[in-house]
């Protein structure tokens, strides 16, 4: 998948696909979260482009409509662009537009806005939609619209209807819903995978390590933060390795009541870890939520709850520390803790290659 940015990179990746095949199947959204409504149109797209033989597009908007147009005080997202491009490239379609969305793209009309992106830059061939999405100025443009525009200029006009699973119907503002309760193993199955925080390690008040079990602090900027509470979590690092390197670990997300913290924080520990991360980013898929955040009487009690949050994660036993993959599985055949916990994992959707 090649991936580019603004108006004139796709016009000219356009053009230059058009050498191998004319024209494109297309599909344009914000998509974030890549949840499993999102995923079901990208096939759409792949399949059809596949079978008539043209090429594939995904154009998604950045920075989020919702932050541009500051329509809410507090706006976070699901996905990180880097995140949703790592998510959209396992679709495997030809090409990722990342289009700018500015005031001025907000004020285009309509009509304007197909004009502009549809056919003249993407050289639509056949246009793949969502049920509910809106284009426009003031979101004025809806399926009516684009199947009328389809119509007077000559391209397919398809929409991909609702998503459900267990009657529940896939959308991002479930999803918000789902994490910032803490619901994390929920939000996982509306998504098709665990919920990813990615965020640069600072430098934080040491409180970890001087009581024995040292943290990353993250500053996740502004990702849906989930509920306060210990998370079972996968961290992953880019060590120049490939594919980078994968940790079990926990995470705590809270004020840290017993030492008296009053600020947010969320804080790793990665079990055998000893080396300095700061400036580092990481990578945490959350599992599950272990419990909530609590203030214990005294620093050894909070310690003693540590250390069992640590054991009772699913993926304790099935990896241990930092021993290579090959050997937990290994010993998930023959300790029945471990295997119990490789099935908890098998069920959390993890035991899988990216």
């Amino acid at each position: 998948m090649r991936a580019h940015t603004g108006l004139k990179s796709i016009r000219a990746s356009i053009l230059a696909a058009r050498s191998r095949k004319v024209g494109t199947v297309a599909t344009i959204g914000n998509f974030d979260g890549v949840h499993l409504g999102h995923q079901e149109i990208f096939r759409r797209v792949r399949e059809t482009a596949r079978r008539a033989g043209l090429q594939s597009v995904i154009v998604t908007l950045h920075p989020h409509p919702g932050k541009v147009l500051g329509k809410a005080a507090d706006f976070r997202l699901l996905t990180p662009l880097p995140e949703k491009i790592r998510q959209i490239r396992s679709s495997g379609v030809d090409h990722l537009f990342v289009l700018r969305f500015s005031h001025s793209t907000a004020r285009l009309a309509p009509r304007d806005f197909v004009r502009r992106y549809v056919v003249k830059g993407l050289g639509a061939r056949v246009l793949i939609v969502g049920y509910d999405f809106f284009f426009g100025r003031d979101r004025e443009g809806d399926s009516a619209l684009l199947e009328k525009l389809a119509r007077e200029w000559g391209f397919q006009f398809q929409v991909v209807a609702p998503i459900r699973r267990h009657g529940v119907l896939i959308k991002s503002t479930l999803i918000r819903e789902k994490i910032n309760a803490g619901e994390v193993a929920e939000a996982r199955k509306l998504l098709g995978r665990p919920y990813v925080l990615i965020g640069v390690v600072r430098k934080g008040r040491g409180l970890g390590s001087r009581i024995g079990f040292p943290t990353a602090n993250l500053d996740v900027g502004d990702a849906v933060i989930p509920a306060k509470g210990i998370y079972s979590v996968w961290v992953e690092m880019d060590r120049g390795k490939y594919p980078p390197e994968r940790l079990p670990a926990v995470m705590s997300i809270g004020t840290n009541p017993t030492v008296g913290g009053k600020t947010l924080s969320l804080e790793v520990h990665i079990p055998g870890w000893k080396k300095p991360l700061y400036g580092r980013t990481l990578r945490v898929e959350l599992l599950e939520r272990i419990r909530s955040e609590k203030k214990f009487d005294s620093v050894d009690a909070l310690k003693r709850q540590i250390a069992k949050d640590i054991h009772s994660a699913p993926h304790h036993h099935l990896v241990s520390y930092r021993r290579p993959w090959t050997w937990a599985l290994r010993e998930a055949k023959q300790d029945p803790r471990a295997k119990r916990a490789a099935q908890t994992f098998h069920r959390l959707g993890r035991d899988r290659k990216d």
